[in-house]
């Protein structure tokens, strides 16, 4: 691979921030160890740092999505020869949903490794789980600069494609929205929308009140910590209630 260099010293990494650990959690050491540093570097880090965007790990979360989504296809394909396209499709969509990447990125403790300032950890510790779902597809696309597809293929067979029926069984992992956008779809040539009912709660703890609505019906309402788990919550109940009146049909 272009990226590719003879194995040397680390580089030189702020305060007493350890890679090693990670590597062995990921099971992969590498080569350029600058490229793992890249991986791991948030915009906001950067920025405080005085750098530009571009040395950041945006890019290789571009690079990163891509090859997961070409070795979650390839697996897939493999492994089920017997499934249509359809089907095919509605198991990557999930594989590669931040979810189960957040989960991988927690299981892997890329929040331990991670650069990002300390504004945008927050007062919490925690970071967002965007974040996270981010830096393991950076870390895909790192992995794969620095060792190529054989390189990555095994990567992403043991994090997600070991586990795929557990992810595929876990209600957890479901993709609610998804699910009932292709209902409601096909049964009613329309997608469903999703409106902000209502917000409730102090500013820094809001919660929002979310009404997902099918043909004119308002179907259910959701409520969550943010406006897209409102939403998720509010499809779910959706999708439960369209199974109640299915099975009364």
């Amino acid at each position: 691979m272009f990226w590719k260099k003879k194995p040397g010293k680390s580089p030189s990494l702020p305060g007493d921030l350890k890679v090693t650990p990670f590597q062995k959690r990921l099971r992969y050491q590498f080569l350029n160890p600058d490229l793992l540093l890249l991986a791991l570097s948030h915009r906001s880090w950067v920025f405080q740092k005085g750098q530009d965007r571009i040395h950041s790990n945006e890019r290789l979360e571009f690079l990163g999505d891509s090859v997961l989504g070409l070795l979650i296809n390839e697996g897939l394909f493999l492994s089920n020869p017997g499934l249509p396209e359809g089907d095919l499709t509605k198991r990557k969509s999930l594989l590669v949903s931040g979810d189960i990447l957040m989960d991988i990125g927690a299981n892997l403790g890329i929040d331990e490794v991670i650069l990002i300032s300390s504004n945008e950890r927050g007062n919490s510790r925690e970071i967002q789980g965007s974040i996270i779902a981010d830096a393991v597809e950076a870390v895909i696309g790192a992995v794969y600069l620095d060792g190529g597809l054989e390189a990555a293929r095994p990567l992403v067979q043991r994090l997600i494609l070991d586990k795929q029926e557990h992810y595929l069984e876990s209600d957890q992992h479901r993709n609610h929205k998804s699910i009932l956008q292709e209902i409601v779809q096909s049964r009613f040539n329309a997608p469903p929308r999703y409106r902000i009912d209502s917000t409730s709660g102090p500013e820094h703890s809001k919660v929002f009140h979310v009404q997902v609505i099918v043909a004119g019906e308002v179907l259910a309402n959701g409520e969550g910590r943010s406006k897209k788990d409102a939403e998720k919550e509010a499809a779910r109940l959706a999708l439960e209630l369209l199974e109640k009146r299915k099975s009364t049909e």
